[in-house]
């Protein structure tokens, strides 16, 4: 049994453990739009963060939804996805970067030519393709939107993915992108690596 494998089970059942761990919460406060379940309450999301430079601990309650772990932007994409595009009233062909799981899970089961992509496979359970963003592996208008969200961030080349984006999308395409900010300026040094950009 090769590592990959291995690693797809324990994510599978890390997401079956995650369904039973939703029964706890059931209620009527809160709603997820991606999973359709409502909730009690939600898990708290508490992380930290590096924000330019300064680790931060970031704490918000009723943030995961303890059925489909989606995040707070993720649903807001789901969101945006339904109220204002027809992606899933209208049959058309997708390219979801670096797919989160939750909108993954919505999105390949709607009558889409869905394609995943990502450049590690070990972080996921699904069937993907390998894919650059800086280099996409498919015919210039293959596709009427993308989605990428919080990974344009990551690509020091972040331009030529947005040119790529361009290049693969038809005529009249859409490509739904996200990426964090925080306050009202950009600071970038190309000379550093990504280590170290991490800490900026």
């Amino acid at each position: 049994m090769t590592a990959h494998t291995i690693g797809s089970h324990l994510r599978q059942a890390r997401f079956f453990l995650w369904r039973l761990d939703s029964y706890r919460f059931l209620g009527s406060k809160f709603s997820c739009p991606i999973c359709r379940c409502s909730f009690r309450k939600m898990k708290p999301l508490e992380v930290i963060w590096n924000i330019r430079g300064i680790p931060t601990d970031h704490h918000t309650e009723n943030a995961i939804c303890p059925r489909c772990h989606s995040v707070p932007r993720q649903r807001f994409v789901v969101e945006y996805i339904r109220q204002k595009t027809d992606l899933l009233t209208r049959r058309q062909r997708v390219l979801h970067f670096a797919p989160e799981i939750s909108i993954y899970n919505l999105l390949r089961h709607a009558d889409l030519d869905y394609v995943a992509a990502d450049i590690d496979f070990s972080r996921f359970a699904g069937p993907m393709v390998y894919a650059d963003a800086t280099d996409i592996p498919f015919p210039t208008a293959s596709f009427d939107a993308i989605i990428c969200i919080h990974v344009l961030e990551h690509i020091v080349e972040d331009q030529k993915a947005m040119a790529e984006f361009f290049r693969v999308l038809k005529p009249g395409g859409q490509a739904i992108v996200a990426v964090p900010t925080y306050g009202d300026k950009t600071f970038e040094d190309r000379s550093l690596d990504y280590a170290a950009r991490e800490l900026q």
